[in-house]
This record gives C-alpha cells, sequence and structure tokens, in this order.
C-alpha cells in the first residue's frame, strides 16, 4: 500500500474538487446561460431553455456511453474518474 503524505493528499483533494467543478461547471450555469439568452439576445425563454435541455442532456449521453467502460476500468480509475 502506498502511503501519502497529508500535503499530498491535500493537494489531491483540492484536484479533484477543481476537475470536479470545472467538468460540472456547464450544468451549474445553465440558468445564468438562460437569462443571458432570454435578456441579452432577445431569445424567448422557451428557447433558451432547449439549450439548456440539450446540454444536460449532453452530459447524460456521455455518461451512459462511458458506463460499459467502468467494467473494464480498476475500481480506483473508475472512482477518480
Amino acid at each position: 500500500m502506498i502511503s501519502y503524505s497529508v500535503r499530498s493528499q491535500i493537494s489531491l483533494i483540492l484536484i479533484f474538487s477543481v476537475a470536479l467543478f470545472l467538468g460540472m461547471c456547464g450544468v451549474y450555469f445553465v440558468p445564468i446561460q438562460i437569462g443571458i439568452y432570454a435578456d441579452n439576445l432577445n431569445i424567448p425563454i422557451t428557447q433558451s431553455g432547449v439549450v439548456g435541455s440539450v446540454e444536460i442532456a449532453a452530459m447524460s449521453m456521455t455518461a451512459i456511453v462511458i458506463s460499459p467502460k467502468l467494467k473494464v476500468w480498476s475500481i480506483s480509475k473508475t472512482a477518480i474518474m
């Protein structure tokens, strides 16, 4: 078993936290994106909402496409992903 120092553990936690945030930015900013489209570009809210729906659907489809690979990867690699 590999032992890590406290400093390296904190570094890993910070790196993975930033990576998770960056990966989820699309979902976090959908309401802001819809508001910008509706206010600044004068696009109706219903059409702006479609953009958010497509973005969330794309992330869901990515998870479905990647799921068969999870059987092939090791448990530790899957936990990181």
